[in-house]
């Protein structure tokens, strides 16, 4: 019943009333009766927000780690700030790279950016349809369009990771 109560409280301006039934439909009427009644596909409605598995630098590359293997690459939010991405410059295969090297170059019309491994490792694949399709980056920088994959040597090169909702305060802090 106290949800009945809440949805009354939430929704009264817009319709005259709501009743939560047993099996989990809204009944809605409309003050002015052109809304008869309402039923959603589904019994009940969450809104818990999924928070990501994936880390972040402050430099605005993400880091997903599977099994000690890091994939990495751009955040949505550096691929906008660059713009349209015109070239990529992947790192070689079985290059041992530290932390915060710089391990790859993505050029946009606007500039060209340094791309900084968040662990250290081993590259063990780069994503090579980059070379030739350059703008995954803007179409899916946090998905199919990861930079490359290093096999970790260090499992605390993590500790200075941001979680999601960390960089999305940094995003925030920045505009």
């Amino acid at each position: 019943m106290a949800s009945a109560r809440l949805v009354n409280a939430v929704a009264s301006k817009a319709f005259k009333s709501i009743q939560y039934s047993r099996v989990g439909f809204l009944s809605i009427s409309q003050s002015n009766g052109l809304l008869k009644s309402f039923k959603p596909h589904c019994r009940r409605i969450h809104t818990t927000q999924l928070l990501s598995d994936k880390l972040f630098t402050k430099d605005h590359e993400w880091v997903s780690i599977e099994n000690g293997v890091a994939t990495f690459g751009i955040t949505d939010y550096a691929q906008e700030k660059l713009g349209e991405v015109v070239y990529c410059e992947l790192p070689e295969v079985g290059v041992e790279c530290d932390k915060d090297d710089v391990i790859a170059v993505v050029e946009s019309v606007k500039a060209a950016s340094d791309i900084f491994a968040p662990v250290s490792g081993e590259v063990t694949k780069a994503n090579e349809s980059l070379v030739t399709s350059p703008g995954l980056i803007n179409a899916s920088p946090e998905d199919s369009a990861w930079i490359a994959k290093i096999k970790m040597s260090n499992d605390s090169d993590t500790d200075g990771l941001l979680n999601e909702s960390d960089y999305k305060k940094l995003i925030v802090s920045l505009e």
